[in-house]
């Protein structure tokens, strides 16, 4: 019986990640006011999850989808501009790239 109690909490851990504090609509930017931390199972975290020791990296960036008070924060749920300045620093020589606004950002590249 001992065994098993301690086989069952395995996995279950709680690890830190950063949540959103309030309800925030899509569109927002997010502020140091609008964040929170909360620890969840570490079994749930994975590397699309915001740490705390990243929670720097959130502030001024713009939120996609609408976030629920407790939501925690993943990476593809903010805008960056990141993608697109990836994109441009691969392009090969004589080659064209554009990134077109669009509901999300695609982008697409051309050989000249």
């Amino acid at each position: 019986m001992h065994a098993q109690k301690l086989e069952v909490p395995k996995g279950w851990n709680l690890v830190p990640v950063v949540v959103a504090a309030m309800d925030v609509s899509a569109g927002a930017v997010v502020a140091i006011q609008l964040l929170g931390q909360r620890a969840i199972p570490e079994q749930c975290v994975t590397s699309s999850v915001a740490k705390p020791d990243s929670a720097s990296s959130v502030v001024n960036r713009k939120v996609l989808v609408p976030l629920e008070a407790g939501d925690p924060l993943r990476w593809s749920q903010l805008e960056t501009t990141r993608a697109a300045e990836w994109l441009s620093t691969r392009a090969p020589k004589k080659a064209w790239a554009v990134t077109l606004e669009t509901k999300g950002a695609a982008s697409a590249m051309r050989r000249a």
